[in-house]
């Protein structure tokens, strides 16, 4: 079924090009890591979260402080159609 369409990009190149798209629009370039990754039930559309890791701050514990964000890419084209805050 997917292996089928030829034209659907990978997980993979999805993932790859929601991380440019945030580096290219951020100028952030090390703080991304991919968290989840969702193919729509009519293969349209990945949806990829991605968590961003903010290189100086720190939360009230200690920990790292991560946002996440969920970026729609076509499936065929690879174009972000959307980028998205994920509430946590």
């Amino acid at each position: 079924m997917l292996q089928e369409q030829t034209n659907l990009k990978t997980a993979k190149e999805a993932a790859a090009i929601a991380i440019e798209y945030y580096q290219r629009i951020s100028g952030a370039y090390s703080n991304a890591i991919v968290e989840e990754i969702e193919l729509s039930e009519d293969n349209q559309r990945w949806l990829i979260t991605l968590g961003i890791r903010s290189p100086h701050a720190l939360s009230l514990y200690g920990k790292e402080d991560v946002s996440y964000k969920v970026f729609t890419v076509d499936s065929l084209t690879g174009e972000v159609i959307s980028m998205k805050i994920k509430k946590i």
